[in-house]
């Protein structure tokens, strides 16, 4: 570093301890230069990025989780938007009730869902908002969450009963 005089940015390193906890840094190396070019010291810029790395790690272990779930579930994720326009839908049983995944983003919640539109006002406060309807002779239970902190928004769960008798039709 000193003598190639090479900048790096934003290295991570995790630090183990001796009792198994570990701690993350994020380090930048700026090599100091003299008038003629020549490497004369270094600034080193640390950060503890701890608590931003444990919150990653616990996103993506719930991702992972809701993923496993979705994929042999009946089970609906979305986000919604302060409108009700759907941000993001996920689900391996979509097309199985007539949804089109990559149609439905940025559509009114209630044209996916048509016979939800009587249901949405039913407001459970802090809770967000729960409801049952019937979709494509299925019969879904809605579950919003108020305010997504990430999207703004909503984001909401459906349970989906009926499929078997759906899919055997």
């Amino acid at each position: 570093m000193l003598t190639s005089g090479i900048e790096i940015h934003d290295k991570e390193d995790v630090i183990t301890f001796k009792d198994g906890s570990r701690a993350w840094a994020s380090n930048s190396r700026i090599p100091l230069k003299n008038e003629a070019g020549e490497v004369i010291g270094l600034l080193v810029v640390t950060k503890d990025i701890t608590e931003i790395k444990n919150i990653h790690f616990e996103l993506v272990n719930k991702k992972k989780m809701l993923e496993q779930i979705s994929a042999t579930h009946p089970v609906i994720f979305y986000t919604l938007d302060n409108t009700g326009k759907i941000l993001s839908i996920e689900s391996s049983i979509l097309e199985k009730i007539g949804i089109n995944q990559k149609a439905a983003i940025g559509v009114d919640f209630t044209e996916i869902f048509p016979s939800a539109g009587n249901f949405i006002d039913i407001d459970l406060g802090d809770n967000g908002y729960s409801f049952v309807h019937k979709n494509k002779n299925v019969e879904i239970s809605h579950f919003i969450f108020a305010n997504d902190p990430i999207k703004g928004g909503f984001c909401g769960m459906a349970l989906v009963k009926g499929l078997k008798e759906q899919s055997a039709e």
